[in-house]
């Protein structure tokens, strides 16, 4: 929808009427849309040249509102918005201690990992 906004093409879609359409719906608000029921339908609107005219002019209109550019100030006001309450959130306990911790049995650290044998893959194991 954007791409086709950008090129101040009207959205031409199928009639979802009576289903939740974001498209169809923001579509219909800004009056940029061609809404068909059938081939035929689709047809006789495509040859109503005053009113693809002016649906053309609305899209021409509108088509900002669908280029990231207009929303990015929107967008950096909202990030700085919630960096700053962050910073004012309570913070939650840290899960691990600092420096380095022992390896549980069963388990190995960067310091083992090296000097101990891989333990053989059923691949491995399986006779040829």
């Amino acid at each position: 929808m954007a791409l086709l906004a950008a090129a101040g093409l009207p959205m031409i879609q199928r009639d979802n009427t009576g289903a939740i359409v974001a498209t169809q719906t923001l579509a219909r608000e800004l009056g940029i849309g061609v809404f068909y029921r059938s081939i035929a339908d689709l047809t006789e609107q495509l040859r109503d040249g005053p009113r693809l005219a002016a649906i053309r002019e609305r899209v021409e209109a509108a088509r900002t509102r669908f280029c990231f550019d207009r929303h990015v100030p929107a967008l950096i006001a909202f990030f700085r918005e919630v960096i700053a309450s962050a910073a004012d959130a309570p913070r939650p306990a840290r899960l691990f201690l600092a420096g380095p911790q022992p390896a549980g049995p069963g388990t190995l650290d960067a310091t083992t990992a090296a000097s101990e044998p891989a333990a053989p893959t059923a691949a491995a194991s399986r006779p040829p």
